[in-house]
């Protein structure tokens, strides 16, 4: 889909091909891609797909012959889809038998956060995440993730305290744009209008690789209209005339 954020996007685009490792990596970053980004992006039923293709895949020949790997490989891919589709209580079980042989799978550690926060277990979700850390601690996803459990957890501080982990998975990879848009979001409610003005601006700069081509335009109107209010008049033109560039059919970002 042409609004697919592009790192995604083309992780998708390039594994197309019939080999067995490409029918593996092709279809776990749909799964990831779905999870993370929504399926207003990336659509269940090419999920559903990628998965009935796992299932005439000859592990055998994947992975080199590791059937052990591919198996988990594939695991990732399907969890994906019973995370999405409510079924996030078969998917719970494969994930922790995984986990527990391989402590270091990070990913599928991950895949577990989403899955025990699907199924209303957040407190072990959280779990799970801070033990990831320790291994991996500036692993964005789950940086984000914990950022999301904080979020609707319902405390009296939870969108301060989400923020704060949105801008860890900012500092940990500086283009992963959902966590950008996330701690924006966050800074409007609060009224926190300096952080807001931060994290913009660190967004732009990256937002060739943070933002799907549809809402470039309209991050780099934001930012100017940001350096506006502050008599930024040069970096206000700069930033307006891409935004214009981008999207000539919008007069207010040509204006």
């Amino acid at each position: 889909p042409k609004n697919a954020p592009p790192t995604i996007f083309s992780a998708v685009k390039k594994a197309g091909a019939k080999l067995p490792d490409n029918v593996l990596a092709s279809a776990q970053a749909r799964g990831f891609a779905t999870l993370a980004y929504g399926p207003q992006h990336f659509p269940i039923a090419a999920l559903v797909k990628s998965v009935e293709a796992l299932n005439t895949l000859d592990v055998s020949k994947a992975k080199g012959g590791n059937t052990t790997l591919a198996n988990i490989e594939m695991l990732k891919t399907r969890a994906a889809l019973e995370i999405l589709t409510k079924q996030a209580g078969a998917a719970i079980p494969q994930l922790q038998a995984v986990l527990q042989q391989k402590s270091d799978e990070r990913e599928i550690a991950l895949l577990l956060g989403y899955a025990l926060q699907a199924d209303g277990k957040p407190d072990e979700a959280a779990k799970v995440l801070d033990e990831t850390l320790v291994a991996a601690p500036r692993y964005a996803p789950v940086l984000h993730l914990i950022g999301s459990l904080l979020e609707t957890s319902g405390t009296n501080d939870s969108g301060r305290d989400a923020a704060i982990w949105y801008e860890k998975a900012l500092v940990a990879s500086p283009a992963d744009g959902r966590s950008a848009l996330a701690a924006e979001r966050l800074y409007t409610e609060q009224h926190r209008y300096g952080q807001r003005r931060r994290v913009r601006r660190g967004l732009a700069k990256e937002v060739e690789r943070a933002l799907p081509p549809d809402d470039r335009a309209a991050l780099l109107y934001r930012t100017a209209a940001d350096y506006d209010e502050q008599g930024r008049l040069t970096e206000v033109a700069d930033i307006a005339q891409e935004a214009a560039r981008r999207d000539p059919s919008n007069s207010k970002y040509v204006a």
